[in-house]
């Protein structure tokens, strides 16, 4: 919680001079700094989904992947955001636990326990959509810092929420998958 919190109040503290998009250092700096807040905040809550910072590399360099993509997705193409958030949900525990492949690493589970994937896939979907909402509802009636502040606990919680669901769903299936007896000849 500690991660979600500093991540709002950092996001929150960018706006409070209320910038207003030009071609300026000033704003550029804001937009570089809100993005290292995101890329940071991302890769401390996806290590603790998956228990420490062992492959510490690996998550950061995915999860700045995952954010810079989401961000160029919500500018370009804003339909395509959910998919690319949803596809850094699947892969980015896989990464930030020191898988050799993290993108079939992240899918794996989903051939294990695909009724558990599939039920996580959709809850995430559901998850996005509602912040949306909430997001819109907060802008409107809310407003100022105190919508912004709001807006980015809630964005944390829920990813946060997510990223140790899919975390526990792809350790559920590790060990499920090692547990199982082979058949014998």
């Amino acid at each position: 919680m500690p991660i979600i919190v500093g991540s709002a109040v950092l996001q929150t503290a960018l706006l409070a001079a209320d910038p207003v998009p030009e071609a300026r250092w000033s704003f550029a700096a804001l937009v570089v700094c809100s993005l290292l807040g995101v890329i940071a905040a991302m890769w401390l809550t996806v290590h603790v989904a998956v228990g420490g910072l062992q492959h510490w590399r690996a998550g950061l360099a995915w999860s700045a992947g995952i954010v810079v993509l989401s961000a160029v997705a919500g500018l370009f193409a804003p339909w395509a955001t959910p998919i690319v958030v949803l596809l850094g949900l699947i892969v980015l525990p896989a990464a930030a636990a020191g898988a050799s492949n993290p993108v079939a690493a992240g899918f794996a589970p989903l051939r294990r326990s695909p009724i558990r994937c599939v039920a996580m896939i959709f809850g995430a979907l559901v998850a996005v959509g509602v912040t949306w909402i909430v997001a819109l509802v907060l802008g409107f009636f809310v407003t100022g810092l105190i919508a912004a502040f709001a807006t980015w606990l809630w964005i944390g919680i829920v990813l946060s929420v997510a990223l140790v669901g899919f975390a526990r769903c792809a350790e559920w299936a590790i060990t499920a998958k090692a547990t199982r007896t082979l058949p014998q000849p």
